[in-house]
């Protein structure tokens, strides 16, 4: 999150505790908040002739530890009012729902950050039109108490955390649910450390738990929930691991209409009204959800081509000239300075995709490659400059916040191992070479690979692989399992997330069914590899009517609450992104792949 002030840990964060009643009246009354916020402490305000409330926080000045957070407990009471809510704002920030009810003897905050103000107002109602009463509560940074170093013990205390993996939208924070028990240990303690700093804040406490609720997880945050005999924390019992993560919805974006071959803008970009326009849509897509750009390069030609070879602007050279390479960097300079209305910044993917003169499934390693006859040796050399140009285009491109602007960058796109010709040669041959340079670069290196999305093989009960036994009823995991398997055989370096084209298309059956097949299979199958259960779509369809679509974006999204399994889903544009023959182009309804 990129804003103009950028606040540190839990910043925004947000604690929604919904208990809301039911037949809830506004006040008659909508009257004006006419009062002032008091700078510390309790206040209470009568601005409604009927309702009065108070409201109040213990402490309000809070010690929190270095690296963690602090908690106060608010309470209020109210009278004559027939509904109250109460709602929290960091640094004089907007306003979140905290909780909902007529009073309260305590609820708790633990979220609380050293050199924050936060600000608890309580209101009559569900319209926030008459404020009954507010309290300032400040974070004060203490002197760190460091963390004793605990003898591990097993077999007297469990502890897990569901989900591990927790979703959550932007802006917002998530909840995962501790649960604990322990053998005759009346005095257990939970701690909870963040972010692998060296202090460690109380989270709860007593023998077990059937399920705390931890209400403040937050994006790209990660928490190690740890059980202690007691609160001296000389005995660890076990612990977990918690993290949070944004779902990441975006568009495989190469031209800025229909016409493919007319409007694509890579080889073009050098031109200014072509980047003025291909800015103005990042602009607007960011501003309706888009987090992740996918753009690939098709890499077609050798400067010894005929011309004719070159005709659609889609194409580039192999190796890239010059010109093309400055337009990618000129290209990823604008889609880092991209910052959506709601302050977010976009994130870039690309993929080296080779046609013609880069073929390799034109020709054999015996005699030449490609369409214009390269020998293996010059392929070779124009492959890997081709892949260090790239990288070396983009490595140094930064958002405002610092980050890289790119995300991934994908050596190959829907490697089918098994089913394209001298595709495993080209995986042997070069990707240890892609991973260890892009890596240096700062540059996350992978591929991406493809599902059988065919509905009769998803559902497809019958199936018996008698090479991989593991795949016997997961045929849509037919060639990613392979792809997979043949990179472990031949000690390649694996992905940390499996990434893919998925192009689900229900014939008899439904997105949600065939949908949660697929990552079923996946779950039932990749892991035998030593892969964890994380997955992105880097192509799937985006149908044109508006069921289809939104059918579609609530099926892929649900997989993201399967502990976090699905963490971002790009859908394929133009050509063919709504079906064979059917071009998609800007703009593109993202809030329907969005939760």
């Amino acid at each position: 999150m990129f804003t103009k002030k950028r606040l540190s840990l839990f910043s925004w964060l947000v604690i929604f505790l919904c208990a809301c009643s039911s037949n809830m009246n506004n006040p008659s009354d909508s009257g004006k908040n006419g009062a002032e916020v008091p700078t510390l402490g309790e206040s209470e305000l009568s601005l409604s002739k009927t309702a009065t409330g108070k409201i109040s926080a213990s402490p309000t000045t809070v010690s929190v530890p270095s690296s963690g957070l602090g908690t106060t407990t608010i309470s209020w009471s109210t009278s004559r009012a027939t509904a109250a809510q109460v709602y929290v704002s960091v640094g004089g920030g907007s306003e979140n729902l905290f909780a909902s009810g007529l009073s309260s003897t305590g609820t708790s905050a633990p979220w609380i950050q050293a050199g924050l103000v936060y600000t608890f107002k309580l209101y009559e109602g569900t319209s926030k039109s008459n404020l009954l009463s507010s309290v300032n509560v400040t974070g004060v940074a203490s002197t760190p108490t460091p963390t004793p170093t605990p003898s591990l013990s097993t077999g007297s205390g469990t502890i897990a955390a569901s989900p591990s993996n927790v979703a959550i939208k932007r802006g917002s924070t998530g909840t995962t649910k501790i649960s604990w028990s322990t053998n005759s240990v009346p005095n257990a303690a939970v701690y909870v450390l963040m972010d692998g700093a060296t202090t460690e804040s109380i989270f709860a406490q007593g023998a077990s738990s059937s399920g705390t609720d931890a209400t403040w997880i937050q994006i790209d945050k990660s928490y190690d929930f740890r059980l202690y005999s007691d609160t001296t924390r000389s005995k660890l019992l076990a612990q977990v691991k918690v993290s949070g993560f944004e779902y990441k919805v975006g568009v495989d974006y190469h031209s800025t209409g229909t016409n493919f071959d007319a409007t694509s803008f890579m080889e073009s970009y050098q031109d200014p009204a072509v980047r003025t326009l291909v800015q103005s849509q990042l602009k607007s897509m960011a501003d309706r959800g888009a987090t992740i750009i996918s753009t690939r390069l098709w890499l077609v030609a050798t400067e010894k081509s005929s011309s004719g070879v070159m005709n659609e602007k889609w194409k580039w050279h192999f190796p890239p000239a010059p010109f093309e390479l400055a337009n990618l960097t000129q290209y990823a300079q604008d889609v880092a300075s991209t910052v959506a209305a709601d302050g977010h910044l976009l994130e870039l993917d690309l993929t080296l995709l080779r046609l013609w003169a880069a073929d390799i499934s034109y020709g054999s390693l015996s005699t030449t490659l490609g369409r214009e006859n390269l020998t293996v040796t010059e392929f070779s050399d124009r492959w890997k400059a081709t892949y260090t140009s790239v990288v070396d285009a983009v490595a140094a491109v930064k958002r405002p916040d610092g980050k890289s602007v790119i995300s991934t960058i994908y050596m190959d796109g829907e490697v089918m191992i098994g089913a394209k010709a001298n595709q495993d040669w080209f995986l042997k041959t070069f990707y240890p070479g892609f991973v260890t340079y892009a890596s240096s670069k700062g540059l996350n290196p992978s591929l991406y690979y493809l599902v059988d999305t065919t509905e009769s093989n998803i559902l497809d009960e019958s199936f018996v692989d008698s090479t991989y036994p593991v795949l016997t009823k997961h045929r849509s995991m037919y060639w990613v399992y392979r792809s997979l398997r043949f990179m472990k055989d031949n000690l390649l370096p694996m992905p940390t997330r499996i990434d893919w084209s998925n192009y689900i298309k229900p014939v008899n059956s439904t997105y949600d069914i065939l949908t949660q097949r697929v990552f079923d299979d996946a779950d039932a199958t990749l892991p035998s590899l030593g892969l964890a259960k994380q997955y992105a779509n880097a192509e799937m369809n985006y149908p044109l009517d508006d069921v289809s679509r939104k059918a579609l974006g609530a099926a892929m999204a649900k997989q993201r609450l399967v502990n976090g399994r699905l963490r971002q889903s790009t859908f394929w544009t133009t050509p063919d992104g709504g079906g064979t023959g059917v071009n998609v182009a800007f703009p593109f309804a993202f809030e329907d792949f969005l939760p």
